[in-house]
């Protein structure tokens, strides 16, 4: 029950999981060397909410990164797609999730405190929205949109119908 809980998985996965842990009594030991090396090494970056390794953020202290050009996604997973593209040279924030009133996620539960310290240092210059094109994916953007009005800044967003890596490689050679 605990995996199930833990893990967010269904029942039929944690039974596997644990029947699998059961017979390899070995995998529990490879399970909490992972476990103590994402523990000791890896934290979320106080600025952008990525993940830092060893307390050092790739993008917030990176002099060879655009610190004008945000990307706002929704987890650090998105930041992997985005990076594999090779195309922008920005700085990102991860908002921990995605606007989603049913299930009691809104604005406050995610990290726009810390967006707005951000953008009241005003260095940056285009905010560029990469969230899913989910309905909370877009009930974040539209937030979003309305949040960032008030500070002179460029906000464009990941276009929908196209793959979005492929619109966001076009947007930055413009």
């Amino acid at each position: 029950m605990e995996l199930k809980t833990i893990l967010g998985v269904g029942k039929k996965t944690a039974e596997r999981i644990f029947n699998k842990l059961i017979i390899k009594p070995s995998l529990l030991q490879t399970l909490e060397h992972v476990f103590n090396e994402i523990k000791n090494n890896y934290h979320q970056c106080p600025i952008c909410s990525t993940l830092m390794q060893n307390n050092v953020c790739l993008f917030c202290h990176n002099d060879l990164r655009d610190q004008t050009k945000l990307c706002v996604v929704s987890n650090f997973f998105d930041i992997i797609k985005i990076e594999a593209t090779k195309v922008f040279n920005g700085v990102y924030h991860v908002l921990k999730g995605e606007i989603n009133v049913k299930n009691g996620i809104t604005p406050d539960k995610l990290t726009f405190p810390a967006l707005e310290s951000r953008m009241n240092d005003k260095i940056i210059k285009e905010v560029i929205i990469a969230v899913g094109a989910t309905f909370e994916g877009e009930v974040t953007a539209q937030y979003l949109k309305t949040f960032l009005q008030s500070f002179d800044i460029k906000i464009s967003r990941l276009a929908q119908g196209i793959t979005n890596w492929w619109f966001f490689r076009l947007l930055l050679m413009r």
